[in-house]
């Protein structure tokens, strides 16, 4: 507490300030009441006499503790998970929200890194040849379980955080929700969109092994009238690794124009285009007769420089958020996804001590090819999705309405690149077998040339198909505290597998399914600010055919889980 005082000597002040009052302005309500503590003694003071001193009244000025604004920071209480704004305590499941402010006090820059801060999450290194993210949700895999602001997402890359503004994980059976999925969760990426304040960052970060990346996020407001802005993040990395020769290189950027931001018809139209060139590394081989992996230094690259993964990811979105009025909202978008990769790479290759063959011998660094099935991919999926929310009061009671449509249009096609010439034969008195030294490639002996593009006919394959959802749920306030949910959804998929160049492959096959999904939970909170106890119950269902492949036969009925789980969501 102070004591202020003031002596006036300027009698022309007063005119000032009350020319200054008079002039109509507008204030946020933060501003109008700064304006008034300040307009108001200096009016008081500008009306005292000449040489008069003046006491003011004790003012007292509070402020929120920096430890508090600190804690705040990854303190998430709203959450689009469920497919529409609401709060994480009405969410009846493990749902884990990571903060673009966390993202960037751990510099956590891929998908991976930002899911160590999710509990039950587990991390793959390449099993079963896939590229790109490997993650595991309490045990299951998460390939068909990645979206984007609500949209599948499931095809191979490196997915970065440049984009994103924070990653929702929803743990448990999710298909009423999200349609055809594994039982251990969904991994939601929100990525940023434009905002009505000018405002601009970049970032410059380097570290040990040649490590180098630089980010940007500039707003600019484009037309207060309108409420429009535009929003461009981008990234560019380039960096080497404790392993020998293995490198990356990452070129990404985001912009987004938004329209009526903040009223009742918002229009954003956005593009992201992501591109990533590495050198694979599958790291070191095991001795086939020990059993242990090769006595050579962790640093130890058992490829070559030549080895590629090239990946290049692009979408184009445009949605519209129209309110009918404050509790009535459509939320409508329109998605176009494309990506393509390319991997040719070599793989660890084992000892074999024993053997007097120089190739089993296998000298490290390598000095022959192990190629790993050079192969590619180039996939497209056009979706589309509405969602209706709605709260109301009916008998009494209260609702959160939710319904909604959905469909995709998936294609892809896979293939192999065409390998062949680039094995050789060992002969005791042709040195030839050499084709690589220190890493780099010496000889090659490939028909179209080490690490070509081109396509094996036999080897190409492709997926169709169309799938289509209709789901409801609603939320029931029975009385102050209790609320009881239940939510159904309906997905239909046809699809059509074709390998035509193949004399084994699938001609044709066709797939056709229809599956329901459920979803119901009961939430109590007994007194305001206490906290919520849940319990809820979901599935989910995985078709045989999931992630574009046949499993064991086309017709084979849906793999299905269901979970139960209660739970408390509360702020300690």
């Amino acid at each position: 507490m102070k004591t202020l005082k003031h002596r006036n000597k300027q009698k022309q002040r007063s005119e000032k300030v009350a020319a200054a009052t008079a002039t109509p302005q507008r204030f946020s309500t933060l501003g109008a009441t700064i304006a008034a503590l300040m307009v108001t003694p200096l009016t008081a003071i500008g009306q005292t006499a000449e040489g008069e001193t003046q006491t003011l009244n004790q003012v007292e000025v509070r402020a929120q503790s920096q430890s508090d604004i600190e804690i705040n920071r990854y303190n998430v209480k709203v959450t689009k998970a469920a497919k529409f704004e609401q709060d994480v305590a009405e969410v009846p499941q493990a749902i884990t929200i990571i903060p673009d402010t966390l993202l960037t006090d751990q510099n956590a820059t891929t998908l991976e890194e930002a899911m160590r801060n999710v509990p039950s999450v587990t991390f793959n290194s390449g099993e079963g040849g896939r590229i790109g993210d490997n993650i595991n949700i309490r045990g299951f895999y998460t390939f068909g379980d990645m979206y984007v602001d609500g949209i599948r997402d499931t095809a191979q890359y490196n997915r970065d955080t440049f984009n994103d503004a924070a990653i929702e994980v929803l743990r448990g059976s999710a298909s009423m929700l999200f349609g055809r999925g594994q039982a251990g969760g969904v991994i939601n990426q929100i990525y940023k969109k434009a905002f009505l304040d000018n405002k601009s960052e970049v970032s410059v970060i380097g570290g040990s092994f040649d490590y180098f990346r630089s980010t940007a996020d500039v707003n600019f407001v484009l037309s207060r009238e309108q409420s429009s802005a535009l929003r461009i993040n981008a990234v560019v990395q380039n960096s080497g690794s404790s392993r020998n020769q293995v490198t990356n290189h990452t070129q990404g950027v985001a912009p987004t124009y938004s329209w009526g931001i903040g009223t009742y018809n918002q229009i954003d139209a956005s593009y992201y285009y992501l591109k990533t060139n590495l050198v694979p590394d599958y790291g070191i081989g095991f001795n086939s007769v020990s059993h242990n992996p090769v006595n050579v230094p962790g640093s130890t690259f058992s490829g070559t420089i030549a080895d590629i993964e090239n990946n290049v990811t692009q979408f184009g979105t445009l949605s519209q958020n129209y309110s009918f009025d404050k509790d009535t909202s459509l939320l409508t978008k329109l998605k176009y996804s494309n990506y393509t990769r390319s991997l040719w790479a070599n793989k660890g290759r084992g000892q074999n001590e024993s053997s007097t063959d120089p190739l089993q011998q296998n000298p490290y660094p390598v000095q022959t090819l192990s190629l790993a099935g050079p192969r590619g991919a180039n996939e497209e999926t056009l979706a589309f999705q509405s969602d209706f929310n709605k709260t109301a009061s009916t008998w009494g009671l209260g609702h959160t309405l939710l319904a909604g449509v959905e469909y995709y249009r998936e294609h892809v096609n896979r293939y192999s690149f065409d390998s062949s010439g680039c094995a050789t034969s060992y002969s005791p008195k042709n040195t030839a077998w050499i084709t690589v030294n220190n890493n780099n490639l010496v000889r090659d002996y490939c028909k179209n040339g080490y690490a070509n593009l081109v396509q094996t006919p036999s080897s190409v394959f492709s997926y169709q198909s169309n799938s289509y959802a209709i789901y409801g749920q609603d939320m029931i306030e029975l009385t102050q505290g209790v609320k009881v949910m239940g939510g159904l959804r309906n997905d239909w998929l046809n699809a059509i597998y074709n390998q035509p160049n193949s004399s084994t492959g699938l001609k044709n096959q066709g797939l056709d399914f229809s599956s329901p999904s459920y979803r119901a939970g009961l939430l109590y909170e007994p007194m305001p600010n206490f906290g919520t106890f849940y319990l809820s119950w979901s599935d989910s269902f995985s078709p045989t055919a999931d992630l574009y492949q046949l499993s064991a036969g086309a017709q084979l009925p849906a793999e299905t889980s269901e979970l139960t789980e209660i739970g408390y969501k509360g702020d300690m």
